[in-house]
């Protein structure tokens, strides 16, 4: 009776120790899919800033021609 006893109670232990194994297992996987996921989308996010950055820089004729140039600015400062 003692020993059945026993032997329910490290199963139990057993059990126990194997379930947070594998909580412990999930948990890891599911935090390297988010790190994963926030990866890609951080880096599909830095190629658009990067296209919006090119297309900018290849048409400076778009640019409004009121705004002020800062080397011009820059310059007036100087001369002053």
């Amino acid at each position: 009776m003692i020993l059945h006893i026993v032997d329910i109670l490290l199963l139990q232990r057993t059990f126990a120790s194997t379930i947070a194994k594998g909580k412990f297992i999930l948990m890891m996987l599911s935090f390297d899919f988010l790190l994963s996921h926030l990866d890609a989308s951080f880096l599909a996010w830095l190629h658009t800033q990067k296209k919006i950055e090119d297309s900018t820089n290849h048409h400076p004729q778009e640019k409004n021609s009121n705004s002020p140039n800062l080397e011009r600015i820059v310059l007036h400062d100087l001369s002053a």
